[in-house]
């Protein structure tokens, strides 16, 4: 089922605060050989005072209150392209927009905002019949706003940055 939505009273333990996530996925073969998908996610956390969700982890208790419940977006395109037989090139996309940063936590809670960008480019090789061998570079890069650091990511320095690039390689067999 390509469309879910999610609901749970978890938060910190407390049965009264409801998350509430909601998915829908699509995808649609355009050719023998291109294959394209995109999905939307939004999510919102019920948040109260019981909680202390105003000022958590140590943000400052005088700081300003929020006037509506913490929430968040997301938001992946991609395409997966059969070079040949055994060689697929994928692309993907994706947006998080997190209002209120309470899913991720680095900026004012609450009260801060913070969007996420990536774009990730897959090469894969079917080496064998049961081995598969695949190459990823991915960017990603944080805009904060509402008093968000952008600087989130460990750079080589030992300093934060607000990019990253990353490298994978993966070595996959599937038994019989």
């Amino acid at each position: 089922d390509p469309n879910s939505g999610l609901t749970r009273g978890d938060c910190f333990g407390d049965s009264d605060e409801w998350t509430y996530v909601f998915d829908l996925v699509g995808t649609f073969t355009a050719s023998d050989q291109l294959e394209l998908w995109g999905e939307v996610v939004y999510g919102m956390q019920d948040s109260s005072s019981q909680l202390g969700l105003r000022f958590p982890f140590g943000a400052d208790p005088n700081g300003p209150e929020r006037s509506e419940d913490p929430s968040w977006t997301a938001i992946a395109i991609g395409a997966i392209y059969d070079v040949n037989e055994k060689t697929t090139l994928a692309l993907r996309g994706e947006w998080f927009n997190d209002d209120g940063n309470f899913r991720l936590g680095h900026g004012p809670m609450l009260t801060g905002e913070s969007d996420h960008y990536s774009a990730t480019a897959t090469l894969g090789r079917q080496l064998t019949d049961n081995l598969t061998a695949r190459v990823e570079y991915r960017y990603d890069i944080v805009n904060g706003s509402k008093g968000t650091d952008d600087s989130v990511f460990f750079a080589e320095s030992g300093s934060l940055s607000k990019r990253q690039n990353m490298g994978i390689l993966e070595v996959n067999y599937t038994f019989d």
